[in-house]
């Protein structure tokens, strides 16, 4: 699982690298219509992908995708977060797949016509309740990172220290395991920076006191 979240995050990077994402353009869309992975495994990866790309623009990306591939990928509602662009042709309204209750573009047909294009376009529609701006890329300024040291008297979450023990390799000293209320995945897909310099050090002290002394 995790090679598939791996894979995610480079193809994310690689991408960002290379669109050149401006103000006013279209938000970055991941497109799902080919499954090439278990259902479990092209969740992963469709999430590791999602939270890459919002975490270094700001902004949620579209996903595309259309319903007879959602329902084979098990119907998750996993992304529900995000806003969907749904293709679906010849229906009135088009079926949303997995928790959503509304769309973002529909691309309702892909054959239409267009004055100046050669050849049948796919058309698309914005929720009535959006506008173009909604869907747009509008970065915004982020505040400088504050400086920290840890370990020390600074307010963590929850699931920090229980963690750190199973980090260290003590949670089954302490009965953790058979504890269902503090098991570590509940811990966030991907553990913050902040936290691994936390656990970073705690490991780092930990060696330091087991090395023998020099006499």
């Amino acid at each position: 699982m995790e090679s598939a979240r791996r894979d995610a995050r480079a193809e994310a990077d690689w991408f960002l690298s290379v669109a050149s994402l401006r103000r006013g353009d279209l938000l970055p869309a991941l497109d799902l219509e080919t499954a090439g992975l278990p259902p479990d495994r092209l969740v992963a990866w469709t999430r590791a992908w999602l939270d890459r790309v919002r975490r270094r623009i700001g902004a949620r990306p579209l996903l595309y995708t259309y319903p007879a591939f959602w329902s084979a990928l098990g119907g998750t509602s996993a992304f529900r977060s995000y806003p969907l662009w749904i293709a679906n042709y010849g229906v009135s309204e088009p079926a949303l797949p997995g928790g959503w209750r509304r769309y973002a573009l529909w691309q309702y047909s892909g054959s239409g016509r267009l004055p100046g294009v050669p050849g049948r376009v796919d058309l698309d529609r914005l929720d009535e309740r959006l506008s173009l701006t909604d869907v747009s890329y509008r970065p915004e300024p982020r505040p400088p990172a504050r400086v920290r040291n840890f370990p020390g008297p600074v307010p963590k979450p929850g699931w920090f220290w229980t963690w750190v023990r199973w980090r260290l390799g003590a949670g089954e000293f302490e009965g953790l395991a058979g504890d269902e209320s503090v098991r570590p995945d509940e811990a966030p897909a991907e553990i913050p920076d902040w936290a691994l310099g936390g656990v970073e050090k705690l490991v780092a002290e930990r060696a330091r006191r087991r090395r023998p002394r020099r006499s």
